[in-house]
């Protein structure tokens, strides 16, 4: 199990790395007028929380079958309360751009839970 973390951990540090390198250079170049202040913050947020459920799940999925359901379902929920949290307090700071935030913001989470979730499927094919 501490092997699939590992890969999920490395796997996420490099989805964020791209991430924050590709928005870094088109608000730089491409698009300066949209830049947003909470925008290096997507990238400590979202890994954070995504790489802390991802750990989550892996503990519980080696449980019975109920239990990994139920924590599968609660992580969304955390995960939803938390980034719906630092969206909201992103846009009380900055409310400038918050149209290519609220997109900004919205990418990063299918990104990062499409990434979880595949992840996770795996290690439960690979654990069965």
């Amino acid at each position: 199990m501490e092997k699939l973390f590992k890969s999920y951990l490395i796997q996420t540090l490099v989805i964020t790395l791209s991430a924050l390198i590709t928005g870094g250079l088109i608000f730089l170049f491409i698009v300066p007028q949209f830049y947003f202040p909470a925008f290096p913050f997507v990238f400590i947020v979202f890994p954070s929380v995504s790489i802390y459920v991802h750990s989550l799940l892996l503990r519980t999925s080696v449980k019975k079958n109920e239990q990994f359901n139920m924590a599968f379902t609660l992580s969304f929920l955390l995960k939803l309360v938390i980034y719906a949290a630092f969206v909201g307090i992103s846009l009380s700071v900055d409310k400038m751009n918050y149209k290519v935030f609220v997109i900004f913001t919205l990418s990063a989470y299918v990104i990062y839970t499409v990434h979880e979730t595949r992840a996770i499927v795996k290690a439960i094919q690979n654990l069965s």
